[in-house]
């Protein structure tokens, strides 16, 4: 920086010297208590996002000190004379010893002068401890002739129950199953497994007498018997170090079983605890509060395992598989494992949640199945880790990143990519960034990939993403080609030259996105220093650096040349896979090109991540742009080959090109590749190819689709080829009931069949008309009523938990003591309020029975004949396969709402009758008011209505009052700002927010009232043009009934409070708190606690919810506010009354009635229809 006077002003061109920066820093390292540094100047390069540092070569202070000090940790360098930078004060001795040392992934070591550490000195478990005086005497040798040894895998499954008397979680019963020789290739000697089970007495009960008979009559090792938990526990222990495994693994282990196993051992006093890691800790950690497993382990307590890796089956299953549920028998099913007695069944599934454990433990028989149940859930978690291949993959995406390989387990995507460009840049002398000096921006989740862009504060994207053409609706019976850029970010960045090194950053825009950034030229490939070399080889010829034309020089284009070797690699190994015959090295090989592609798919993620240390909007930016340009020259170019082909839909890097062939797969095959060769000669690095060819397709809506593809291109157009492929329909969404699902899969099997469209509705009709009789008869089977949907956090931490049917159920299996956990699928079925009886139940006398999510309950319950329960047939027929079944037949002549209801038996006058339209002007209210509206956002549900907003009386700006925006932009800046709950001060929702000025109700009030009217006088001004007999050949409205009450319930959802309150502490959570829930579970409570803090403050000084109590005494009583602020209150909530209830009396205007013709005549003289038995509806 420019030097700084006494006085703090900089000296014009006057810069510090070497010997004053290094004056100044070491001031500042003695009051840290730092007595032992060393400096000197070094040639360094950046290039990342901090301002005023210099891109180029230039000179740096390097600072090193002992790593037993104090971190330096300087967050404010302002205040400083000689420098206004400082980086790597924070950073962590582990990184830096894998950067220096270069170390990536798991490899063989050499280690110089190393001494060995006596026992009475050790800080682990290990047998032989060895200490070195310097890091440098640590070299990794990756490329060894020298086999990696074999893991020591120990699977951990435990059985708990829960001590009523106590309230927490005890252990009955242990089994660790062992296997000693598992290749890190993913090799398993199964011959090397050994079995360990344990299981304690309940009490001062005493073991059942013959319970050795009992096992040996069985072919059943005896386990041992332990009299207390903490014998068992200690049992546990001593097993642990006996075997000392390199792995543990367990399903579910870091969300239940080891925040449980401390509790208890810390109860229990346990003396060896610390065994179940490898370091020596004397102080168990911090433990959370409750009856342990409550929730998700905690940072320290994940640090106890420190030495031994941890697989996780549940969370790896998350990450790696594609599942409707992830309990651990559900997966045995899907993923075909076997347990000690055989395969899995449907049986033990429904049984498992009813396993009373305390009560078996009193009987020889209940002893036995508990200690089968231990050992099966043991030996199929580590069959599952066996089955999705973790040890090699895991392994070998730890080699390409250099990171370590534990948190590889734990599925840290973005910081693999972290460490991986940390290599690159680190290796060509690079200062890289801070990971802690960016700021926190929490929106996204660590594994997006940033496809729709960063996010500003009110959840609007600051710059685009992929672009997604309006795709044209219908089925589509001739070959479809679907052509599809490969990698298409990554051969973008390489296309370019785009790089931290190479993109001059433009200015930053209001709205939060960057002015277009130009493209690198070829000037910028080469650094200045480098241009220097090249000049002074050009004068004196001698030979310094060699840059082909058009190429780069080592400090430029690091990111395109990681991405590079990636692919050039993957390629490799692909051609070495297509040769190789034997099956096990075909694996390994399979295992290295899948860690290949996932890398270097995952590397643009961190352009567009907020929390990356490589985070950079202006890159990310400009990646979508030539994305989306890359898809537009397509777009454009296809019919310029040939006009007969029609573009149908495209989707970032993809697009869809009907071609009007059929019958002939050759010449559709024979037009794909000219498609691809003149699209190709257009880059450099980017590349179409033939993703597929649908032989017919039926295109819904953006990413919806279903078609029938061609499984091998060379084998042509056979019944033998063809497989059917499904797109994001509703089908395919564990939220729609399993029958759901089979209906939507036989009506769509019906479309695609290539008959002609007469037979298709007859199909269909036939068989909705007999699955309808079906239902209503009580022949489907109750499990096919099961809905699914997962638990984003605890069920008592939903705001509008009395709204969510799941949320409900999660909280009645609390009360009968069964385990949720956050990221559980809840499964219930939807009754009839008539067959709920809350005495039965246990509910409370007073139980709602009109909310649908009082009427959910657990399959389990319903399967029960004792409660009476049955499902609400009508409901299921209306919510659950009306909507799926008619969004797959709009495109059918002759199949609309109104037609499908019908033949379902429902009353079909409820449902909207409307034309399939191809065009994109249909709205999409049409179909979204017909779904569940429980599981939708406001915003998604009101997307398509034509917005409100008001003029300033003073300033003429656009006001936009929106109760649930303004109180969550209000929140968001008070918990940004970190305010204290005490300071905040009641809302004013009617306010302009430029100048402030207050909006008054009447003119709110008319505003509104005029909209209305203009939205009644567009529906009644097409009247004349609406058929009275509803079917595809007559004209139908363009602006329904349906529709005007969807813009109505639009107006009401502005002024709701109540229901605005819900909403938009979940939409806080999601973005302030979802990024740190699972990384960093304690800043995730102490941020939740304050987020709670400030929003409830921000309620109760503005609209209380007392206030909505009926009783005035009681409202008074239990009200805080007093005087001139209870007044505005009080205020506030009428005038959102008198505009709510203007609304819903038009609302309630806006409905279809019923109408006996026999009145509508009898003061005509005509024959009365009613006399034949007649009635119609209008």
């Amino acid at each position: 920086r420019e030097k700084i006077d006494a006085q703090g002003l900089a000296i014009s061109g006057a810069e510090p010297t070497l010997v004053e920066v290094v004056q100044e820093l070491g001031d500042v390292m003695a009051k840290k208590n730092i007595p032992t540094r060393r400096m000197k100047a070094v040639d360094r390069w950046y290039a990342f996002e901090e301002e005023g540092v210099p891109k180029q070569k230039t000179k740096w202070v390097k600072v090193r000190y002992p790593a037993s000090s104090p971190a330096l940790n300087i967050s404010d360098c302002s205040k400083f004379k000689t420098f206004s930078h400082i980086f790597g004060d924070n950073r962590s001795f582990l990184e830096l010893l894998l950067l220096k040392r270069k170390m990536k992934g798991p490899s063989w070591l050499t280690i110089k002068g190393a001494t060995r550490v006596s026992e009475g000195n050790q800080i682990t478990w290990a047998s032989e401890e060895y200490s070195v005086d310097t890091y440098k005497s640590v070299t990794a040798l990756p490329d060894t002739d020298h086999r990696p040894p074999p893991l020591t895998v120990m699977s951990l499954n435990m059985l708990t129950f829960l001590n009523e008397s106590k309230k927490v979680n005890e252990i009955a019963a242990v089994t660790c199953v062992v296997n000693r020789e598992v290749s890190m290739d993913g090799q398993v000697n199964n011959n090397a497994v050994t079995k360990w089970t344990a299981v304690r007495r309940l009490g001062d009960n005493v073991f059942p007498f013959d319970l050795e008979k009992v096992f040996r009559s069985k072919n059943c090792e005896v386990p041992r018997k332990e009299q207390t938990e903490k014998a068992l526990l200690t049992g546990l222990m001593n097993e642990i170090e006996r075997t000392d495994p390199d792995m543990l693994v367990g399903h579910n282990f870091m969300g239940f079983d080891l925040d449980v196993l401390l509790h208890r051992m810390a109860a229990n006093g346990v003396g060896n605890w610390s065994r179940i890691g490898k370091m020596r800790l004397r102080q168990m950690p911090r433990l959370q509060s409750g009856a342990g497993g409550t929730g998700e382990s905690t940072w320290e307590e994940r640090a106890v395992l420190n030495g031994r890796l941890v697989a996780d089956t549940y969370l790896l299953a998350r990450e790696y598989l594609k599942e409707s549920s992830y309990k651990l028998l559900r997966l045995a099913i899907t993923q075909g494992l076997e347990g000690p007695s055989g395969p899995v069944t449907e049986t033990m599934v429904e049984e498992e949640p009813f396993l009373d454990v305390a009560k078996e433990l009193g009987s020889s028989e209940g002893i036995y199945k508990l200690v089968h149940w231990c050992d099966t859930k043991a030996v199929l978690a580590l069959g599952l880790m066996y089955k999705m291949q973790i040890i090699p993959l895991t392994k070998r995406l730890t080699t390409l990143a250099g990171n370590l390989w534990s948190r590889t387990l734990t599925g840290s995507r973005a910081e693999r990519i972290e460490y991986l460009l940390l290599h690159k840049f680190h290796l060509q002398k690079f200062i890289c960034p801070d990971k802690a000096r960016r700021k926190w921006a929490p929106k996204q989740n660590e594994d997006d990939e940033a496809e729709v862009g960063a996010t500003a504060a009110r959840g609007k994207p600051k710059y685009l993403g992929g672009k997604v053409l309006e795709p044209k609706r219908g089925l589509y019976t001739d070959y479809v080609l679907l052509l599809d850029f490969n990698s298409l970010y990554p051969s973008l960045i390489q296309e370019y030259n785009l790089c931290f090194t190479t993109v001059e950053r433009s200015e930053q825009l209001a709205d939060g996105s960057y002015a277009d950034c130009p493209v690198p030229t070829e000037d910028q490939l080469v650094c200045d220093s480098c241009k220097h070399l090249l000049k002074q080889q050009t004068e004196d010829g001698k030979p310094r650096l060699k840059i082909e034309k058009g190429g780069s020089c080592l400090h430029r284009c690091l990111l395109p040349k990681a991405i590079k070797e990636l692919v050039d690699s993957r390629g490799q190994v692909k051609k070495l896979l297509k040769a190789e015959t034997d099956p096990q090295k075909k694996a390994v090989l399979d295992i290295r090109q899948k860690a290949l592609k996932l890398t270097a798919n995952s590397i643009y993620g961190c352009l567009g991540f907020q929390s990356s240390r490589f985070y950079a909007q202006a890159i990310a930016q400009l990646v979508t742009s030539k994305g989306r340009e890359a898809l537009t020259n397509t777009v454009e170019m296809v019919p310029k080959i040939d006009q007969s082909l029609d573009v149908i839909y495209g989707d970032t890097d993809s697009v869809m090109i009907s071609t009007g062939m059929s019958g002939d797969v050759n010449a559709a095959i024979k037009m794909a590749n000219l498609i691809k060769k003149d699209v190709n000669k257009m880059y450099r690095c980017l590349e179409i190819d033939i993703d597929g060819i649908f032989k017919s397709i039926l295109l819904v809506r953006k990413k919806k689709y279903a078609a029938l593809t061609l499984k091998d291109l060379a084998k042509g157009d056979n019944p033998d080829n063809v497989k059917q492929e499904i797109k994001g329909l509703d089908l395919v969404r564990r939220d729609w009931c399993p029958l759901s699902q089979k209906m939507s899969v036989q009506v769509l099997n019906f479309i695609l069949s290539g008959r002609p469209g007469d037979e298709i509705l007859d199909t269909i009709n036939t068989y909705l008309a007999e699955m309808g009789d079906s239902i209503r008869n009580g022949k489907e089977d109750l499990k096919d009523f099961i809905i699914t949907k997962s638990l984003t956090k605890a069920p008592e931490q939903y705001a509008d938990r009395a709204v969510q049917p799941h949320v409900q159920v999660a909280l009645r299996m609390k009360e009968q003591n069964l385990t949720v956990q956050t990221n559980d699928l809840i499964p219930y079925i939807v009754c009839e309020a008539t067959s709920v009886n809350p005495d039965v139940l246990g509910l409370k006398a007073d139980w709602d029975k009109s909310k649908l999510a009082m009427r959910a309950f657990h399959h389990d319950e319903v399967k029960n004949p004792a409660t009476g329960l049955k499902p609400d047939l009508d409901w299921y027929l209306a919510t659950q396969i009306h909507p799926p079944i008619t969004r797959l037949c709009e495109h059918i002549q002759g199949m609309d709402s109104h037609y499908i209801a019908e033949t379902l038996g429902l009353q079909a006058s409820k449902y909207l009758v409307h034309t399939s339209s191809s065009t994109s002007s249909e709205p999409m209210a049409v179909y979204r008011y017909t779904t569940h509206s429980y599981d939708m956002d406001d915003e998604q549900r009101y997307e398509d209505c034509e917005q409100l907003q008001f003029d300033c009386g003073r300033c003429k700006a656009p006001v936009v009052i929106s109760i649930k925006q303004r109180l969550y932009e209000a929140v968001e800046k008070l918990f940004q700002e970190n305010m204290d709950p005490s300071s905040v001060g009641p809302m004013n929702f009617f306010t302009c927010e430029q100048c402030s000025t207050v909006v008054p109700l009447p003119k709110i009030y008319n505003t509104v009232l005029l909209k209305i009217r203009q939205h009644q006088q567009k529906y009644y001004s097409q009247c004349p043009q609406i058929s009275t007999h509803p079917s595809k050949d007559a004209p139908h409205s363009t602006y329904t009934d349906q529709m005007f009450r969807h813009q109505l319930t639009y107006y009401i959802s502005m002024f709701d409070f109540p229901n605005a309150r819900d909403q938009v502490y979940n939409r806080l959570e999601r973005k302030l708190l979802a990024p740190v829930r699972k990384s960093q579970p304690a800043l995730f409570t102490q941020k939740q606690r304050s987020l709670n803090d400030l929003f409830q403050a921000t309620i109760n000084k503005t609209l209380p919810s007392e206030l909505w109590i009926e009783d005035p005494l009681e409202r008074k009583r239990k009200l805080v506010l007093r005087g001139e602020q209870l007044q505005k209150a009080e205020q506030l909530k009428e005038d959102l009354s008198v505009l709510t209830k203007m609304i819903r009396i038009r609302l309630q205007s806006c409905r279809r009635h019923y109408v006996n013709l026999g009145d509508l005549f009898a003061n005509m003289g005509q024959r009365r229809p009613e006399e034949d038995g007649m009635k119609a509806k209008a």
